[in-house]
């Protein structure tokens, strides 16, 4: 079994609320930690999102920046990995404790290059308003089969067949060239889309895993997601690309 790296690539903006269950979800990984870095990008956050930071200056590796957008600091964060795959992760989404170990056996079963690569695995969708998680997963919630394991580029007939950020996984060197291509002064917000096309179209094809490794976490402040309540107080999705 080859010993997959990983980079874990976290942007950060004012998520005082949440940076710390999300840095202390990467550090609580059940994999090797020689085998995986952490890395926080924070774009010029206003709150106590640097204090927070101070406490992990010897764990992990941070980036203070001026503010300059999150695709900004999702580039920045892409571009000082070193590892053979990156984790996206917002400071707001936290992920489950076997996620790199279940992660890496399954790109071990895998018998192809690493350098174009894009895997996406479930996620619990909470709900921050009432701390509860909603009765569909990710994968569920945007109509993707989860007994599918991979879909060609030339099958995909949906307008987003990937998980949010935190539920991919990406090859290093891969969104590393994209990331070079790519203006962020062009895309200050929902770099997500881009990023997660481009990596298709480069790979060919997107791996699924059904399992859910990661927590998305539903708030007033998400880019991707259009949050919405009815009339009874449920909460009502929607993918929001404007």
């Amino acid at each position: 079994m080859n010993k997959i790296s990983f980079s874990i690539a976290i942007r950060n903006y004012n998520y005082g609320l949440f940076l710390e269950q999300c840095i202390e979800s990467c550090l609580q990984q059940d994999y090797d930690p020689d085998l995986f870095e952490i890395i926080v990008v924070d774009d010029g956050s206003t709150d106590n999102c640097r204090e927070i930071l101070k406490k992990y200056e010897n764990k992990i590796t941070i980036i203070l920046q001026e503010n300059a957008g999150m695709a900004s600091a999702a580039r920045q964060g892409i571009l000082k990995a070193k590892n053979d795959f990156i984790c996206l992760l917002d400071s707001d989404d936290y992920f489950l404790p076997n996620k790199l170990s279940k992660v890496a056996e399954r790109i071990n079963l895998y018998a192809q290059p690493i350098d174009n690569f894009i895997l996406c695995h479930d996620l619990h969708i909470l709900n921050n308003k009432n701390k509860t998680f909603l009765n569909n997963t990710w994968l569920k919630d945007i109509s993707i089969d989860t007994q599918l394991e991979n879909m060609s580029l030339e099958r995909v007939n949906h307008v987003y067949p990937f998980a949010i950020p935190c539920g991919q996984i990406c090859s290093t060197k891969m969104l590393q060239r994209i990331v070079d291509a790519i203006s962020s002064d062009e895309w200050k917000k929902c770099i997500d889309a881009p990023l997660a096309f481009a990596s298709l179209i480069m790979a060919g094809s997107i791996h699924y895993m059904p399992e859910v490794l990661g927590v998305y976490r539903i708030h007033q402040n998400n880019d991707l997601i259009k949050i919405e309540y009815d009339s009874m107080g449920e909460l009502k999705l929607s993918q929001n690309y404007n």
